[in-house]
């Protein structure tokens, strides 16, 4: 409730760019983002995304010639995160190259659909860098291309945490209020 009381604020001084991030897309994964443009040089963003699999683990019966699926599960997350971006030499202001930090969370859960597990609700945290570029085409429609580079943890079934790292490869488009 709070950001979206600050970014209705944030248009009437003509500030926010809405953007929907486009390639993930292809991994089925949906993502939308506001940043909130504090200056030429500061951004401020904050986005949810969804994505949904299902892996299929099994082996190949060479006398049925058929692949038996052994285990098949289906993949829910829900992530959010928030990013202060820096722009370097920016042309119209929030735009060109640019350098981020970002704190990300993510909420999932896995199920085996044949009835070997059932899923539990977990949670991720990560931090890392965004590095990327920013066009701004008619000075309005933002084209965005970028990754996240990061480190996340999670606890293992027995509680130990697990360390991992992530690369995450952005392709944004959207619209910048004036």
């Amino acid at each position: 409730m709070l950001f979206l009381s600050g970014c209705a604020a944030a248009l009437g001084q003509g500030k926010v760019e809405i953007k929907a991030n486009v390639v993930p897309i292809l991994f089925n994964n949906v993502e939308l983002s506001g940043e909130y443009l504090a200056n030429r040089r500061l951004g401020i963003e904050a986005g949810i995304g969804y994505q949904w699999n299902t892996y299929k683990g099994g082996y190949f019966d060479t006398i049925t010639q058929n692949i038996v699926y052994t285990r098949i599960i289906e993949n829910r997350k829900v992530n959010i995160y928030l990013s202060g971006k820096y722009y370097i030499s920016p042309k119209h202001g929030n735009d060109r190259f640019f350098a981020g930090v970002l704190v990300y969370h993510q909420f999932y859960t896995l199920n085996t659909l044949n009835g070997q597990d059932k899923g539990k609700p977990n949670s991720t945290t990560a931090v890392g860098v965004e590095p990327g570029y920013k066009w701004l085409i008619r000075q309005r429609f933002p084209l965005e291309i970028g990754t996240r580079w990061f480190v996340y943890w999670q606890k293992n079934k027995i509680g130990e945490n697990i360390y991992n790292l992530g690369l995450f490869i952005n392709g944004k488009i959207g619209y910048r209020f004036d």
